[in-house]
């Protein structure tokens, strides 16, 4: 049970860091659950973390090797959703680790595209 998927293939540690839980996804980590789980789109944790802007998760997860370059089936990087989002320490957290700032969404749209758009 501990790492079956939930919901639409998405992981007790998709949950966990979506809501900021740390000590439940440092736990998860700890005993073995995979950082990079991606749902069939392509949607791994550092994903739900950054959309949901939970910084203390996303560099738990960075810390246990989470590809920060990992883009969903249409091309999301967690950047994007960070920028969409307008998270703003995590963009920042993003482009200090050398994800790159125009990289495309598959509709060509960049972070700052999606961060205008958002507001």
């Amino acid at each position: 049970m501990l790492f079956r998927d939930v919901g639409v293939q998405e992981t007790p540690l998709h949950q966990a860091v979506t809501y900021g839980h740390i000590q439940v996804a440092e736990m998860l980590l700890s005993r073995g659950a995979k950082v990079d789980n991606a749902t069939t789109k392509g949607f791994t944790p550092l994903h739900a973390a950054a959309y949901t802007g939970q910084l203390e998760c996303i560099q738990l997860l960075v810390d246990y090797h989470s590809n920060p370059n990992w883009v969903t089936t249409d091309n999301w990087l967690p950047l994007h959703y960070a920028a969409m989002r307008g998270k703003l320490s995590v963009v920042e957290f993003f482009l200090d680790r050398g994800v790159p700032v125009d990289a495309m969404t598959i509709k060509s749209k960049t972070a700052l595209h999606l961060a205008a758009y958002a507001g």
